[in-house]
């Protein structure tokens, strides 16, 4: 294939997006619903009844009015709930954020509230590929979860792709056949596993009836921006299209120099964008695969010949879906291998990927000559069933931390949970480097920060420094023992960030920091009064509310006997 030269991408590269800013305005019923996405009923928490969710779209300067109505009855999950925008910065709208406990209570059933963010130049931004979630205790692990996309028109100047639409987002999760609130961590209670692997929404489990798995249809002579959105609860996943080389142009929403993969290891959390040219490839039927991490038997197969073989499986799941050209026989794909050990495939090395708009790290370059140097170290205490992060493990606040500044708390050792929120100065430069931990603890973790993208300077797989040109994301994987992720940010967006490990269950034991980025600013931003009054709901409802209640669970070591987790028991006492 022929990629454009990097003079060429320059040249066309927006430094500004002048468009017409529209409004987006969407309104986002959370409910629970009946759901079989794998051959096993379960009731689940979704947004408007789907599974992922209603996809929400605009452009590079809109302004984003997402209002989300608590429509939750099922006494048996929980019932509050709280939506975060990932990826989204959020500047002069930290309010906006979505953390419950961090930048605000939770959305109480039967009542409504509206975020808003804007995109253009006085806001974020940003234009790229993002995904909301809950972010109420592991509420995302029963379902809610979707696709917020944002176009720049400029982009399919720069790579020349013909299509980019809501058929070519790609989504990668797990599925469980519990609810998330039977999870309670305590001694030895260590978090469950997924039933089943899902790609856009859709499964297999073998000792159910087959279900439905998904087909992404395509036109052979088109190159098509398929938009990979790594939603998983508790697994990461090697993704791969057998027979295709997949072009990687973007990565967490910032463009990347034309990168060619025939796997992407994808960290929960994590997007990409990649090309996929249809012009030379016979149209045929192809597996569409995410290995996940823990048991990645196979690789992408570069021969094709009909051969036996049983499809990929992942303990009781089947990690697959169709991609079929039109006018190809309605058949399923057979493996492409004629041979008997599998060929390694070209995989992604993060280190490799540099941003399409190149910028030296900020700061002095030099492992530890940022303006502030942080190292987080995190241990499992398997007695406890909780992790620690040098000393301190994340427990959820009685109030949101963005509340607490707001009314006055303004030194760290004041700001609650004590240990676990550490003060940032205004216009610093801030290096943090995560080690890795073993598998047995659950690594590796992909580290997420709230409000910003940051700046890559080391990868768990390399030992290289890149102060010159590094790749920005807000997603990354701290790696395995011995391993670490060093990444700087600037200080330059007010608010109390969320960094913690996006498996959503070690989030819940407590793998958590909250940066609390120029406390004096946050303290005086506006906030809507509706805002307010979400604490103000919370606690009247909290007080009262019935508790989730203990149902059967596939998995018997996983049960938990006494209800509600002390995280959501304490989230607000106002």
């Amino acid at each position: 294939m022929t990629i454009p030269s990097m003079g060429t991408l320059l040249l066309l590269l927006p430094l500004a997006y002048h468009a017409h800013a529209a409004l987006v305005k969407n309104h986002l019923h959370v409910v629970n619903a009946q759901l079989d996405v794998d051959g096993f009923d379960r009731n689940a928490t979704l947004v408007d009844g789907k599974f992922p969710g209603t996809v929400i779209s605009g452009n590079r300067g809109d302004r984003f009015e997402i209002t989300v109505s608590n429509e939750l009855t099922s006494e048996k999950m929980y019932r509050a709930t709280s939506i975060h925008w990932h990826g989204i910065h959020m500047r002069h709208s930290t309010w906006a954020d979505g953390a419950a406990s961090i930048t605000q209570c939770p959305i109480v059933p039967g009542n409504s509230f509206k975020y808003a963010w804007d995109t253009s130049e006085k806001g974020s931004n940003q234009a790229g590929t993002f995904w909301y979630h809950s972010h109420f205790s592991t509420q995302y692990c029963d379902g809610l979860r979707g696709a917020l996309i944002i176009r720049d028109e400029k982009d399919r100047e720069v790579y020349h792709y013909d299509v980019d639409n809501g058929d070519t987002i790609i989504t990668l999760g797990d599925w469980f056949h519990f609810y998330s609130s039977e999870f309670k961590p305590g001694p030895f209670n260590y978090p469950p596993f997924p039933d089943t692997a899902v790609i856009n929404g859709k499964g297999r489990y073998p000792y159910k009836p087959a279900s439905d798995i998904a087909v992404i249809t395509v036109e052979p002579g088109k190159r098509y921006r398929m938009r990979v959105i790594q939603m998983a609860c508790y697994t990461n996943f090697a993704y791969s299209i057998d027979w295709h080389t997949l072009t990687i142009i973007e990565a967490d929403s910032i463009l990347t120099e034309p990168y060619e993969t025939d796997e992407i290891y994808v960290y929960a959390g994590q997007r990409y964008s990649h090309i996929l040219d249809t012009r030379h490839t016979e149209p045929d039927a192809y597996w569409i695969r995410a290995q996940p991490e823990r048991l990645i038997y196979t690789f992408v197969n570069r021969e094709k010949t009909h051969a036996n073989y049983t499809e990929p499986m992942w303990g009781n799941s089947t990690n697959v879906a169709v991609l079929r050209y039109t006018n190809s026989p309605n058949q399923w794909p057979t493996i492409p291998s004629d041979i008997n050990v599998p060929i390694r495939p070209r995989a992604l090395i993060e280190a490799d990927l540099k941003p399409l708009h190149s910028e030296p790290a900020p700061g002095e370059p030099g492992l530890g000559k940022a303006d502030i140097n942080l190292a987080f170290d995190n241990v499992a205490n398997f007695e406890e069933g909780r992790f620690y992060m040098n000393n301190h493990s994340f427990d959820t606040p009685d109030v949101p931390v963005m509340l607490q500044i707001m009314s006055g708390a303004g030194k760290a050792e004041d700001l609650m949970p004590l240990g676990s929120v550490i003060k940032l100065p205004r216009h610093k430069v801030v290096e943090i480097k995560i080690r890795g931990t073993t598998r047995e603890t659950g690594g590796p973790h992909p580290w997420h920060l709230h409000g910003h993208d940051f700046y890559v300077i080391k990868t768990p797989q390399t030992d290289e420094l890149n102060y010159e040109n590094p790749l920005r994301r807000d997603t990354i994987s701290s790696g395995m023992e011995g391993q670490e992720a060093i990444i700087r940010f600037t200080t330059d967006n007010p608010g109390p960030w969320f960094l913690h490990c996006h498996l959503d269950w070690h989030l819940e034991m407590g793998m958590a920091v909250v940066m609390a980025e120029d406390v004096p600013t946050i303290a005086k931003q506006k906030v809507p009064e509706e805002w307010h009054n979400l604490c103000k709901t919370y606690d009247a409802w909290e007080a009262n509310a019935v508790r989730p209640t203990v149902q059967h669970s596939s998995q018997e070591t996983n049960k938990v006997m006494d209800g509600f987790t002390k995280r959501v028991k304490r989230l607000v006492g106002l």
